[in-house]
């Protein structure tokens, strides 16, 4: 530098960028900050053809950090017009699948919310205009419950007309666990089509610095009082939040929404609900997951790690002891519906996906939700039996601990059996769980 006109501040930068914009457009974060962008988008309502997207598009932007999950739908539509976004609940799919609609906006696209079914696409289909469609939740509970409408056939042949149209691109999401119970009823939707426009967003996209920008962006944004943002500068306030491993994205924007204004230590509060999602996990166990999908997740809590034959020879006991369906078919189908979003399989090995999924589980069995007389007749190691006392020492299990002191004979039989089964032996190793009867 040879004098100080050499030193490029905040007005050369911008101007510099204004005369790049396919610089600005190649990389995301420069194009999502510019406020001549965001105000060119949402000023031109010929393209927001659904009056909820607007707001929802400021507000989101206005929070939104790219990660690698976004970073691959993008890819994705880009090269193929259709993306489906899947993932975990609450992980950001909706908000991923918004960010691509901002994205197409910025390029003259229109985008339109389908609520309905795929039959608007068709009336909304102008084909001089380029077009964004974004149905998020696709699925849902509709094409489940009436797979006769013959919804999958419709949507496939969509796909493959949107992806053979210039200026035309179709973005859906979906929760996982929905869309492998949908590819088991439909070979439509398990078919090439479907799968290869498939993209995931994992709670492992977002690294430590993405989740200390959510953090950031979400608190200096919110309502809370000031002395309350000013608490989350000090590292021992945030670095909890951000290396929880229960970190989740809705759940600081849902503590923050909540929040009173006169509200102290939201922190402590914000570490509280990432402690305790179960309300994320019972609308999916107790709603929408089929019978045989839920007792292998019993199964499991009392068997974590079990191998894959492991887990279908005790699930098969449970049912059978229950006198429902045992069959290796209906196993095959509840670990494809819930592989990959509840549980996870590696070298054989079956354990659950996420460890609020285990939490939910222990709150779930404690409750006495499970049948466990059917349960008492699949125990046969130490694992097991702790697992047993685990649940009715947990909050909420006196039910499942009156039920196993009538029936003391066969638990004792059962802690016997795993004391025999290993050098160190239940008793004397949790001896505390072993006297809980008493």
């Amino acid at each position: 530098m040879k004098t100080p006109a050499d030193v490029y501040g905040r007005h050369d930068l911008i101007g510099a960028l204004r005369d790049r914009p396919g610089l600005v457009e190649r990389h995301f974060r420069l194009w999502l900050s510019s406020t001549a962008v965001l105000q060119t988008v949402l000023n031109k309502a010929a393209h927001l053809r659904s009056s909820w997207l607007r707001d929802e598009l400021m507000r989101i932007a206005d929070t939104f950090v790219p990660h690698d999950g976004f970073e691959r739908a993008r890819e994705m539509l880009g090269t193929q017009h259709v993306c489906v976004i899947t993932g975990a609940p609450r992980v950001g799919k909706t908000t991923v699948a918004m960010m691509l609609a901002y994205w197409l906006m910025g390029q003259d696209y229109q985008v339109h919310e389908i609520t309905r079914d795929v039959d608007e696409i068709h009336d909304l289909w102008r084909d001089d205009e380029p077009q964004m469609f974004l149905y998020d939740d696709f699925l849902g509970r509709t094409m489940l419950d009436q797979p006769n409408r013959n919804e999958d056939r419709r949507l496939v042949s969509l796909i493959r007309r949107i992806r053979e149209t210039p200026g035309k691109a179709f973005v859906m999401t979906t929760r996982e666990h929905i869309l492998n119970q949908a590819r088991l009823r439909s070979d439509q939707l398990d078919g090439r089509d479907v799968t290869v426009a498939t993209s995931a967003v994992e709670l492992t996209d977002l690294d430590m610095g993405v989740r200390g920008q959510i953090v950031y962006n979400y608190v200096s944004r919110s309502a809370i009082a000031l002395q309350e943002k000013a608490r989350f500068a000090d590292p021992t306030v945030w670095r909890p939040i951000v290396t929880h491993r229960k970190f989740n994205p809705r759940l600081i924007q849902e503590t923050l929404r909540l929040a009173d204004t006169h509200d102290r230590d939201v922190a402590a509060l914000m570490r509280a609900n990432l402690e305790d999602p179960l309300h994320i996990w019972e609308r999916i166990v107790e709603h929408e997951l089929p019978d045989e999908a839920v007792h292998l997740l019993e199964v499991l809590f009392l068997d974590d790690g079990a191998s894959v034959d492991e887990l279908a020879r005790s699930w098969s006991e449970y049912r059978r002891s229950m006198g429902r369906g045992s069959d290796r078919r209906l196993y095959r189908q509840a670990v494809g519906l819930l592989d990959g979003s509840l549980i996870r399989i590696e070298r054989e090995s079956v354990s659950f996906h996420n460890p609020s999924v285990e939490d939910y589980f222990r709150h779930h069995l404690s409750v006495g939700r499970a049948d466990f007389s059917a349960i008492l007749d699949i125990v046969e190691n130490s694992q097991q039996t702790y697992r047993l006392m685990e649940i009715a020492a947990a909050t909420g299990g006196e039910d499942v601990l009156s039920f196993l002191r009538n029936n003391r004979g066969r638990i004792e039989s059962a802690i016997v059996s795993a004391h025999q089964e290993t050098t160190y032996g239940f008793v004397g190793q949790h001896e505390d769980e072993g006297a809980y009867l008493d």
